[in-house]
């Protein structure tokens, strides 16, 4: 009988993003710190909404799957509760909930990536929740820094694609710009404080821009300031962040926020919302504005072109992002695992 039963369906229903990146991260780790033997299962993405049996003592799911195998102990991780906040839409939005609420009732134990998560889950579910064990273990760091030979290839990539980026100073966005993610203000707040005129441009990787995008950028006539690179590999956003002036992240809800942590711990600064869980990552180590404010952001933006000022809050990122470990976080979660077990 296995000890421990890692299911990596996650591989199969999201190739790239947070949850993915902790997977991969976490999984990595785990033999160092699990007592007994491990065994990693999968299943395709339609799939997801079965259970699966499992010999193992624990079984932990990268997606929500719990084991109906009687013995076996299921841990569960919630990263966030963007759909039962009313944050996001689509087709996804009743499966999720769904899976969501079906690992809450059937798990043993619940991991949380952070204690604004744990707050959300505990005031959407706190009925099913009821006297189950719930743990907040924070994400380590993957530090995107990248060489300067690997720094030399990324910028010739961009400059093959058109994009000569190096000699330019700009304000990195990265990610999904839709909805609570809050692009939009970034583009208000750049106008409003006449960063163009000084120069300055703003660089977003992911999606191609949107009508609606495109509408607004020409509107407030930031055609020539706004550069969007596509869909780019961990290399290049790394050497992106040793150059930009700052990432700008103003996203209303996250249920952890790695985009920046990897900045800080790359030197590069970062500008976030005040809310959700971006101030337990971030802490005092960026500048927090309201993610309502055009105004807040657009004199952060400013800020950062201070030169003393960049210095302090690259200085100050870099420490904080330190003290997150993917090792930690490992060393963690099999203290989970170990207290679901009688040996």
């Amino acid at each position: 009988m296995s000890y421990l039963e890692l299911d990596d369906i996650i591989q199969n229903v999201q190739k790239f993003g947070g949850a993915s990146t902790y997977w991969h991260e976490l999984t990595t780790r785990l033999p160092e710190f699990v007592l007994g033997p491990i065994v990693h299962s999968t299943a395709n993405k339609y799939m997801r909404l079965y259970s699966p049996t499992s010999s193992a003592k624990v079984f932990h799911s990268s997606h929500f799957r719990v084991s109906s195998s009687r013995g076996t102990k299921n841990v569960t991780t919630i990263h966030d509760l963007i759909y039962e906040k009313g944050l996001g839409g689509g087709r996804g939005k009743i499966v999720n909930l769904y899976e969501r609420k079906k690992s809450v009732v059937k798990a043993d134990a619940i991991i949380c990536i952070s204690e604004s998560t744990r707050c959300d889950l505990y005031e959407c579910y706190a009925r099913e929740i009821g006297s189950k064990p719930v743990y907040v273990i924070h994400h380590g760091c993957s530090r995107l820094i990248s060489s300067p030979a690997m720094g030399i290839a990324a910028f010739g990539r961009l400059r093959a694609r058109g994009y000569d980026l190096e000699s330019r100073q700009f304000f990195l966005f990265v990610g999904g710009r839709s909805g609570y993610k809050n692009f939009e203000l970034l583009l208000q707040a750049f106008a409003a404080g006449g960063l163009m005129k000084q120069g300055l441009l703003i660089v977003c990787t992911g999606a191609a821009l949107s009508e609606q995008e495109r509408q607004l950028i020409e509107s407030l006539k930031l055609t020539e300031a706004v550069i969007s690179i596509g869909f780019v590999d961990v290399d290049t956003v790394g050497a992106l962040y040793g150059i930009a002036r700052a990432l700008v992240y103003p996203s209303a809800y996250e249920g952890f926020g790695l985009p920046p942590l990897e900045a800080m711990a790359a030197g590069c600064p970062v500008i976030c919302a005040n809310s959700s869980s971006l101030p337990e990552v971030i802490g005092e180590s960026g500048i927090l504005i309201d993610p309502r404010s055009v105004e807040q952001l657009s004199i952060a933006m400013s800020t950062m072109l201070d030169d003393q000022h960049w210095l302090v809050f690259s200085r100050a990122g870099i420490a904080r992002a330190a003290l997150f470990d993917w090792r930690e976080s490992a060393r963690k979660h099999a203290d989970v695992y170990a207290s679901l077990v009688s040996f």
